[in-house]
């Protein structure tokens, strides 16, 4: 059954993401995380590998927090149209 996204909806989202990311920085893996709460089921099941590729791949909120990040870091909760992601 169709029903609106209401704002309660968006705030447990994101709280829902900084808990998976806090958990991510207490320790448990990324990859475990990805494929145990990703409702993706291309990257989630690759642990949320998403490859390699040019630019212009990604939706546009995506790619600025993706391309500041150092290796081995984890993006705050990222809001794109399909929910929240930690990158």
């Amino acid at each position: 059954i169709p029903r609106t996204v209401t704002a309660a909806d968006t705030l447990a989202a994101r709280a829902r993401a900084a808990a998976l990311r806090a958990e991510i920085l207490g320790g448990a893996k990324f990859e475990d995380v990805a494929r145990r709460e990703s409702v993706d089921s291309a990257s989630g099941a690759e642990g949320g590998a998403l490859g390699r590729g040019p630019r212009g791949r990604f939706v546009p909120e995506v790619e600025p927090a993706a391309y500041a990040l150092q290796p081995g870091q984890i993006s705050e909760p990222v809001l794109t149209q399909f929910g929240y992601h930690l990158i």
